[in-house]
């Protein structure tokens, strides 16, 4: 009877242990969702530009979530603070909050979230008019991303910012336009995109940007259409600084139309918003076109006005400048030291295994040398392996050389946006020697020089140009008189010999 009780009482005691377990995980889960409600919620906030808002929110955020360690909230808080300290233009501690998002333990098993936040700190370099640093971000959050499910939702966005890049350097607008319609491409493709308000104001500022191009060419109509795509997307967004971005450019597309009223009208609904928001980037813009907008109708109250305003919005954005871009390129060389450091970690590492490997392929010829009178020839053996490794090595580095000039060669013969760009990243040290001889090249006769650096003849660079064997002959004794190359020397040796 005794023997009964006792087993009655494990049971009991069993049961009551099981329910407690699954009550506190039950309770964890229920505390994790009340997490991401909040996220969910200061999402929603970002969207309407209550930065503020956001920001006060992410301080219980963090909180809750460091006390129940869960990594995901940490990364997400960081996250959405950097994304609100971007918008306000310091970049300082948007990027260190992304840096702390970067180095959670969730982000690195999630790859969208790494991706977007490599993504946001190429946003901040290009904020700071570091491009050549925000397109490797651009370029690195792509390739971090390219085993996930909403791949195509990242190369939309990265492409896009890819595209702005261009845009803003000038460099081409065929090259702008060209990473626009992509990211579009991708955009029309990301099906499987489960967010709907990101995937809309995706949508949304892709369009904007591609009726910009369009109102750039006085391509009106194609302006209107990509515009009105654009308002359609941020219906559904509800992204409020996204629509007074697209009034802004509807007023700019307006302006260049000689349709002012109509123009001033798309202006002074963005201005509203920007004041609003304090967004003082694109309220320096807005003030500009609208003091030049009332000189034109010859309000000169107006005028003046708004010229006093983008007079003293700018110094604001100077002071907010100079202290973020301080922070911005210590993140920049901070990170170069630590690809730095890595690579010199390797280099010692190698440098060891080497000196290990010396070691005891010397122990072990001296120790063959006492036990074999033949040690000359596996000496010999050793070298003729050392040797073929080497050639090995060398034809390994002729193949990867030969790839990339392939590469080079077929843009070229594609006539390809790219083709310049991969030109550079592949021969840095050619368009540099050109413009120590003459800075005043532009990007089209550099363009040329490549292609005769890559030794094309006449007749091909017409066919592929699409232009005739007279204009290039006539385009070569213009760069001969640029460059000073005498009328008796080789174009062809020399551009080799640069």
């Amino acid at each position: 009877m005794h023997q009964f009780y006792s087993i009655k009482n494990a049971v009991v005691f069993k049961c009551i242990f099981i329910v407690l377990i699954l009550f506190s995980f039950k309770n964890l889960r229920s505390q994790d969702h009340t997490i991401d409600s909040l996220l969910e919620a200061s999402q929603s906030e970002l969207r309407s530009g209550e930065l503020k808002k956001v920001l006060a929110r992410q301080n219980i955020i963090l909180k809750e979530s460091q006390k129940k360690n869960y990594s995901k909230g940490i990364a997400m808080s960081y996250l959405l603070s950097g994304k609100c300290y971007q918008r306000l233009g310091d970049c300082g501690k948007a990027l260190f909050f992304f840096n702390n998002a970067l180095k959670e333990k969730h982000t690195q098993t999630d790859l969208s979230l790494k991706s977007e936040i490599i993504t946001n700190i190429g946003n901040c370099y290009l904020q700071q008019s570091l491009y050549k640093d925000a397109l490797e971000k651009y370029r690195l959050a792509i390739r971090v991303g390219e085993t996930s499910e909403d791949i195509n939702y990242i190369k939309a966005k990265n492409y896009d910012n890819i595209g702005e890049v261009h845009e803003t350097l000038k460099t081409s607008k065929d090259s702008a336009y060209y990473y626009y319609s992509k990211a579009y491409y991708y955009f029309e493709n990301d099906s499987k995109n489960k967010q709907i308000q990101r995937k809309k104001t995706t949508g949304a500022t892709i369009c904007t940007n591609l009726g910009k191009i369009w109102s750039t060419n006085n391509r009106i109509d194609s302006s209107k259409y990509y515009f009105n795509k654009a308002i359609l997307y941020n219906n559904e967004a509800k992204d409020i600084t996204l629509g007074a971005i697209l009034e802004h450019e509807i007023g700019v597309l307006y302006y260049h139309s000689h349709d002012y009223k109509t123009a001033e009208y798309h202006l002074e609904k963005a201005k509203t918003i920007f004041e609003e928001k304090k967004d003082i980037y694109r309220l320096s813009e807005v003030y500009n076109l609208l003091s030049e907008l009332n000189k034109i109708l010859g309000n000169k109250k107006k005028h003046a006005e708004y010229r006093d305003s983008l007079l003293s919005i700018e110094k604001k954005i100077n002071a907010v400048k100079n202290s973020a871009r301080a922070a911005t390129l210590d993140n920049v060389i901070k990170e170069k030291n630590e690809v730095f450091r890595e690579k010199e970690s390797r280099l010692y590492w190698i440098i060891a295994t080497i000196v290990l490997i010396t070691l005891l392929v010397i122990i072990f010829s001296v120790y063959f040398h006492k036990r074999k009178k033949n040690i000359s020839v596996l000496r010999l053996k050793e070298e003729r392996d050392i040797i073929q490794q080497k050639e090995m090595e060398a034809t390994e580095l002729k193949l990867k050389i030969n790839e990339s000039f392939d590469e080079v060669v077929q843009l070229a013969k594609d006539n390809s946006p790219e083709f310049f760009i991969r030109f550079q990243e592949v021969y840095p040290q050619v368009c540099s020697a050109i413009l120590e001889i003459n800075p005043r090249l532009i990007s089209s006769e550099l363009r040329f020089c490549a292609l005769l650096f890559l030794n094309f003849s006449t007749k091909d660079i017409a066919e592929y140009t699409f232009t005739s064997p007279k204009t290039v002959q006539n385009r070569k004794n213009g760069i001969r008189k640029k460059l000073n190359i005498p009328s008796d020397t080789d174009l062809y040796i020399w551009f080799k010999n640069l």
